[in-house]
């Protein structure tokens, strides 16, 4: 499974996450978030929400780094960036 290519922004208008546009993407619109309710607390976490989604491809292009270029990682850690990487590729 591949995903549309990064990087990935935060549309500040309404915190859409949006790639570079292609012919399948023409507005390059991967999701909108949605804020539900009406309390202005809450403003802060949406946007936080955002802002992670938009960083994926890099978070993901960074765990694949590490994993495949340093070898002396604690076991442990080694899981568990293999494990995030499965998820964002849609393995189990």
């Amino acid at each position: 499974m591949a995903h549309t290519p990064g990087p990935w922004r935060v549309e500040n208008s309404v915190l859409n996450i949006i790639a570079q546009p292609t012919p399948y993407l023409p507005d390059g619109l991967i999701a909108a978030t949605r804020y539900l309710g009406n309390a202005p607390e809450r403003e802060t976490e949406h946007a936080a929400n955002a802002a992670l989604l938009a960083a994926a491809p890099d978070l993901l292009a960074a765990c694949r780094k590490v994993v495949n270029n340093w070898g002396d990682l604690h076991p442990k850690d080694l899981q568990q960036l293999r494990a995030a990487i499965a998820k964002a590729e849609g393995r189990p």
